[in-house]
């Protein structure tokens, strides 16, 4: 028999990729409106101590010791178009690990995802563009595809070593991404024959996890007495339009209250009303993953409703995170990312129970597939999230709502 040739077997990575590059050439910014919020972490590294969300400047300093705007710029295409890369190799490789009977199934969650607000193009926009979670996305779908690529329970080192990256790169994994290996592994652990092993895995998992997050968060310094010296020096090997003062007064400098004083108490009600707005138009989104999780909590064999509550308990991490800051947008995107790959892990790993709900979701859909068209056609047309203001179409409902209370009087 005459073997594929590459272009052959890889026709669904090259399809996804170029769907979601098409989507970063239409949303990235211009080099002349990077957001600075985004690019100083890009201009600060580990010569000003052992603190947090330096490791990506170090290694951007180690190719770019003079960084100018253009040489960021760069970096920045270079990281959006590799975390297209992994992202069409992860839907790939779900979509193959899965038997080939449920492969239309896993399509079609996948393009859920694709076309939903949480898609990866919500990182190409002009205020997410070279964030930190875009690396903490690569991290996650790496893990992912560790996750399903084998059951030797060996992978959980490299996991740890991911995620302990990810930490690494921004401490707030722990809240949106930091979930998803926790889930696994809970899974994972139930489903094993040998839960000493898994325990010995998740101890070191958690614990080193949960340590290095607190360390960078509560002990960790710099290496200057303020934030105008740090501002000096780094301002000496960079544009200044890569850097903003402000930004490494509120994270090395600053208290949590210092930086709630000055942004959070004002923007909580807004985000509180395009929360809602959003959540209200993502409603049929919400119903068809919680009637999904219904399904499979009803599927799941009396020995094994231990982990599935403690799977869903992963989703706890997120209230803390909405509750103390205000990139709503962020945590909304990690919220589904979580719940869409999850799913993509128990079918993958050919979870019995998500095989069996998902069977009756591929039947509901075969009798009837303009309900999921319609979804379908529905969350690409909503956008994608934003940073803070969640998202555009949220944004617009609030602002219609309050125009038509002012008109009608209330």
């Amino acid at each position: 028999m005459k073997k594929k040739g590459w272009l052959c077997r890889c026709q669904i990575e090259i399809f996804v990729f170029l769907i979601f590059f098409t989507g970063l050439l239409l949303h990235v910014p211009d080099m002349e409106e990077l957001d600075s919020w985004c690019t100083t972490y890009y201009t600060v590294g580990y010569e000003f101590g052992f603190s947090s969300r330096l490791l990506v400047g170090s290694l951007v300093g180690l190719i770019f010791p003079q960084l100018y705007t253009s040489n960021l710029y760069v970096v920045l295409m270079a990281v959006g178009i590799g975390l297209c890369l992994i992202a069409a190799a992860a839907v790939g490789r779900f979509i193959k690990r899965t038997g080939a009977d449920m492969r239309g199934m896993a399509a079609f969650l996948c393009a859920l995802w694709i076309a939903s607000p949480a898609s990866i193009v919500y990182l190409f926009q002009q205020n997410t563009f070279g964030r930190m979670d875009t690396f903490l996305v690569i991290d996650t779908l790496l893990i992912f595809m560790l996750s399903i690529a084998t059951k030797n329970p060996k992978k959980w080192l490299g996991v740890t070593a991911l995620v302990l990256a990810a930490v690494l790169t921004h401490q707030v994994y722990v809240f949106i991404y930091f979930p998803l290996p926790a889930a696994i592994l809970i899974h994972e652990f139930f489903q094993s024959e040998d839960r000493k092993k898994y325990g010995a895995y998740g101890l070191l998992l958690f614990g080193s996890c949960f340590a290095l997050a607190l360390y960078l968060q509560l002990f960790s310094k710099v290496n200057c007495a303020n934030a105008h010296e740090m501002y000096e020096k780094v301002i000496a090997r960079t544009s200044l339009q890569n850097v903003n003062e402000t930004v490494l007064q509120f994270e090395y400098f600053g208290k949590f209250s210092d930086h709630w004083n000055a942004f959070g108490k004002y923007m909580i009600g807004d985000c509180i009303k395009t929360g809602l707005a959003a959540c209200a138009l993502l409603l049929p989104l919400w119903i068809f993953l919680v009637r999904l999780w219904i399904s499979y909590r009803r599927h799941i064999e009396k020995k094994d409703r231990l982990s599935f509550w403690l799977m869903m308990a992963c989703h706890l991490p997120y209230i803390p995170i909405f509750v103390i800051t205000v990139d709503w947008g962020r945590w909304f995107a990690g919220f589904l990312i979580f719940d869409f790959l999850l799913i993509f892990y128990l079918l993958a790993s050919g979870d019995r129970a998500m095989v069996k709900c998902l069977e009756e979701k591929k039947e509901a859909l075969r009798t009837n597939p303009a309900p999921g068209l319609l979804l379908l056609v529905y969350l690409a047309a909503l956008g994608k999230f934003d940073a803070i203001n969640v998202s555009a179409s949220a944004g617009r409902l609030v602002e219609y709502i309050g125009k038509w209370t002012e008109y009608l009087g209330f």
